[in-house]
């Protein structure tokens, strides 16, 4: 039954469970000086809380979601703690082993910690050395994943990281892209409209600072660390749309959108192609426009959601994208080529997508 629960459903199962627990500890606690067994009832209530809730989040989070068994070990130190509000002092000798078993968990922690920390640096590192491929992010990614297990906290530390690396480390990007590779920003003016941006939040930057250290130093740094990080993210942005480019391959293509977007699109799922015109009018539900700059040239339809990954993992269901690219005549050429090649590999022509 346990195993058939969705992980969310199991996560409240988990939090009424705790409610109750504490909740009938903490009614046992006053009465424990009248009860004849009042020492062994404290016992019984230190097990409970030491080790029956981390089990319980052991069972139904971490194991349901697969996420690493360490984790249980921030439970369990806050079990202990919360064991010695609830069971009064004298109540048991059983409460006086408590403090005992902090420092061996925490130490255990830490190691494991450090141990992954250097697991984490290593892949990453062959991550970026890896071969010459134009999705970097993609690659931290899967060696994050490897490592970490927890999918989100994977997708965090792989982004700050490719963040790093399209900033100072990534390499140039090739004069022309490749066979199948398609750039978005060249012919937009974004590279112009951000060299003004950044002057801007330059000088904003140095202004906001001097004026709010008149109030409060602390929070002065605080804006200027957050102000220098946009404009970190804008820089491996744009570098970004330089090296992480839409892609024509033998299964459909992948338009890309810097740091910002990423959406693999299979032939199958592709319903329709439009150029857009003056009065094309954008979907609003279940759609994304990714450009840089300027309008989008191009319209897809999908014939079933397509999944669109943002930052930190972020997922958005699409029903249609628009998009643009630097040469829409070889990226025209390309598609229809790929897409035929495509067809007669299924030996099927019937759910053509249209291309108008």
């Amino acid at each position: 039954m346990l195993a058939a629960l969705h992980p969310n459903r199991a996560l409240l199962l988990f939090g009424g469970l705790v409610l109750g627990v504490y909740g009938v500890a903490w009614y046992l606690r006053g009465l424990l000086p009248l009860l004849p067994a009042g020492t062994l009832v404290a016992s019984a209530l230190i097990v409970d809380l030491v080790l029956g809730v981390p089990l319980l989040y052991y069972g139904l989070v971490v194991r349901k979601r697969q996420w690493p068994v360490f984790l249980v070990a921030p439970v369990f130190l806050l079990s202990l703690f919360l064991a010695r509000v609830v069971v009064p002092e004298g109540a048991t000798a059983l409460r006086l082993w408590l403090p005992y078993l902090v420092a061996p968990v925490e130490l255990l922690v830490v190691g494991y910690i450090a141990w992954r920390s250097v697991q984490v640096g290593r892949r990453l590192r062959a991550a970026a050395k890896a071969g010459n491929g134009a999705d970097a992010l993609a690659r931290f990614q899967l060696a994050a994943q490897e490592v970490v297990g927890i999918p989100r906290v994977a997708q965090v530390l792989a982004y700050e990281v490719a963040l790093i690396y399209y900033v100072g480390i990534g390499r140039q990007p090739a004069a022309e892209p490749p066979e199948g590779h398609f750039t978005m920003h060249r012919t937009s003016g974004y590279g112009q409209l951000l060299a003004a941006l950044l002057i801007v939040m330059v000088l904003e930057l140095v202004g906001v600072h001097v004026l709010v250290q008149q109030w409060h130093a602390g929070a002065a740094w605080v804006l200027t660390a957050l102000s220098a990080y946009g404009i970190l993210w804008i820089l491996g942005d744009y570098r970004a749309l330089a090296l992480r480019m839409t892609e024509i391959h033998a299964e459909g293509l992948v338009v890309r959108l810097g740091l910002r977007w990423n959406v693999t699109i299979p032939f199958s799922a592709v319903e329709a192609l439009y150029p857009i015109t003056p009065h094309t009018v954008l979907p609003k539900r279940q759609h994304l426009t990714a450009v840089a700059a300027g309008n989008p040239a191009y319209l897809m339809t999908f014939r079933h959601p397509v999944q669109a990954a943002g930052i930190y993992g972020i997922e958005k269901p699409l029903s249609s994208l628009a998009f643009s690219v630097d040469d829409p005549a070889r990226f025209e050429a390309d598609l229809t080529r790929r897409f035929a090649q495509w067809q007669s590999s299924q030996g099927d022509l019937s759910g053509r997508p249209r291309h108008t």
